[in-house]
């Protein structure tokens, strides 16, 4: 465990971190690009005191309900809103609260 670490901190750092993907994968799609830092999460998520899925789970969960929620994403709001006919990233209203909840 890391015994430097507040209780606060160590409470706190895996929402920070999931809420810091999920931005990234609502806002400009990241998929792909949350796996290198799988390297850093593992080590992490022993360091806290969790097993090596969770440190797995931090980025990859984080960045896929971003993405499933997404706000900003060109490539799945974007394009489907293009193909439907409808203006583009139109009632981004709605889908913040659906990302925020």
């Amino acid at each position: 465990a890391l015994p430097i670490c507040s209780a606060f901190v160590r409470v706190m750092i895996i929402p920070v971190f999931v809420t810091l993907f999920s931005l990234g994968g609502a806002s400009f799609g990241m998929a792909e690009e949350a796996i290198p830092f799988v390297m850093i999460f593992i080590p992490l998520a022993l360091a806290l005191g969790y097993d090596s899925i969770v440190g797995v789970a931090i980025p990859f969960v984080g960045s896929q309900v971003g993405f499933a929620a997404a706000f900003l994403n060109p490539f799945n709001v974007g394009i489907a809103q293009g193909i439907a006919g409808v203006p583009v990233f139109s009632g981004i209203g709605f889908r913040l609260i659906v990302w925020t909840i």
